[in-house]
């Protein structure tokens, strides 16, 4: 049992973050009624779940395949190259509004709590300059972990802040974080000219002009040499080959192979001229933080990539250098040559989906133990997705990045927040007095996607 003052609430378990599209906006009267986020000590599922995925790895009965998914990976660069092969944008304007068709209608704050104003909008508006779509039409690569934007500006946009789940780090311009080396297309500019819109492998977005290079044919031809490595160690600070600092690095991260040596590789580390075309130049990283991709899917792998990711902070759109929870399963399964897709749902129908619609929570749970597969199968809630790693208890076990839990107390809204990568069931708060269990995670399980097959990883 936690604190005594605890024992009024009623928890309902709805995670937050992921979201394809954020909800609608409560009312104002809902706001003055409704608490904001409260924090308090690890429920039991963290304090009693070990939390280390060596534990699930050791005590599972799956047999990983001691192999590289070499298919998969040919798959990966496929998607990871796709931007430059675009002769334009592929997808219409009118559906490239959707940010500014969205939020101007509704009420949203800056970081300092000041309402926007709605000529914000007209503003950023005659800013997209989408009559302009393709006129640059260059390929290009992110030379900088930076952020996509929905809007052309870095002023953040929240809805009211005093509304449970709103507030820091739910900024609606934050569309996604992207990693340097990823290719891009160019569309155009901003009316300022300081930004660019661009297309990448994995979404569409406004990135500041001084993240990116162009390239051309030639640079292209040199890059995609064919051995690519990537990133698996978390947040490493990588230098040039005259000892300047270049920039964090964070895992999944891409690089294409110049050499390798015995303990380190030779890698192209992107500069850029005056005219902001793409420049190779050298960088040697060890061994011991990128691996020629795909890695060897096997336990040891495992076990050493998803402990980084563990007690990640939760960060919606990846803001502030964090992940949120499909970034933490895109990063998760990059090394391995999977691709995923940037958003939960997509990611939801990668594998093989099978659907819990009709499914009681006893026919769920036993579906997930009987035909998932640990470490490579993805379990969907609307809005939120997590990694099935086995059973603790004989309960399915999930690793997933997430804000918080919703509650109700007093009759008032709130969140029990988390905020980070952790180990739990799908039963996350049931332990809490007054917990109604029609409302817990699993009820909202949607279904879940093995992404490997089980002739691979077999059980």
């Amino acid at each position: 049992m936690l604190y005594k003052s605890l024992l009024v609430l009623v928890y309902i378990v709805v995670f937050t973050g992921c979201f394809n599209q954020p909800t609608k906006q409560k009312t104002k009267n809902q706001v003055t009624k409704n608490n904001s986020n409260e924090i308090y000590k690890d429920i039991q599922d963290i304090q009693n779940i070990p939390q280390d995925i060596g534990y699930f790895v050791n005590n599972s009965d799956l047999a990983i395949a001691n192999q590289k998914l070499l298919a998969f990976n040919k798959k990966f660069d496929d998607r990871f190259f796709g931007a430059w092969r675009l002769k334009a944008i592929s997808s219409p304007p009118k559906a490239l509004m959707w940010p500014y068709n969205l939020y101007k209608k509704q009420q949203l704050y800056k970081a300092n709590q000041q309402m926007i104003k709605k000529s914000f909008f007209t503003k950023i508006k005659d800013k997209f300059k989408f009559d302009n779509i393709n006129k640059i039409a260059k390929k290009a690569i992110i030379i900088k972990n930076c952020d996509i934007k929905n809007f052309p500006t870095n002023t953040q946009l929240y809805k009211d802040p005093r509304l449970p789940g709103e507030g820091y780090p739910f900024d609606y311009n934050q569309n996604t974080s992207i990693k340097l080396n990823t290719p891009i297309f160019v569309s155009h500019y901003s009316k300022d000219k300081i930004w660019a819109f661009v297309e990448t492998p994995y979404s569409f977005g406004w990135v500041l002009r001084t993240n990116l290079a162009y390239v051309d044919e030639k640079f292209i031809a040199h890059y995609k040499s064919g051995s690519y490595a990537v990133a698996i160690e978390d947040k490493f600070g990588m230098f040039n080959n005259h000892d300047r600092f270049e920039s964090y690095v964070k895992i999944g991260t891409i690089f294409s192979i110049i050499k390798t040596k015995q303990n380190s590789y030779d890698v192209y580390n992107i500069q850029k001229d005056i005219n902001s075309n793409a420049v190779l130049s050298i960088a040697t990283i060890d061994k011991t933080k990128i691996s020629k991709k795909p890695i060897t899917l096997n336990k040891e792998n495992i076990i050493s990539i998803s402990n980084q990711l563990l007690t990640e902070s939760y960060g919606w759109g990846g803001v502030d250098f964090t992940r949120d929870c499909s970034s933490t399963t895109q990063d998760y399964f990059a090394p391995f040559g999977i691709w995923l897709p940037r958003n939960s749902y997509a990611q939801s129908r990668a594998g093989h989906y099978t659907s819990f619609k009709g499914l009681s929570k006893e026919e769920k749970e036993a579906l997930i133990l009987k035909e998932a597969i640990p470490f490579v199968t993805l379990i969907y809630s609307k809005g939120h997705i997590m990694i099935y790693v086995g059973k603790y208890n004989n309960k399915p076990i999930i690793y997933h990045n997430v804000w918080g839990v919703k509650t109700v107390k007093n009759g008032k809204k709130g969140r029990y927040i988390i905020g980070r990568t952790v180990i739990t069931t799908l039963e996350l708060g049931k332990e809490l007095e007054g917990k109604n269990e029609n409302n817990t995670l699993i009820n909202h399980i949607r279904g879940m996607s093995i992404l490997v097959p089980s002739q691979i990883a077999t059980r």
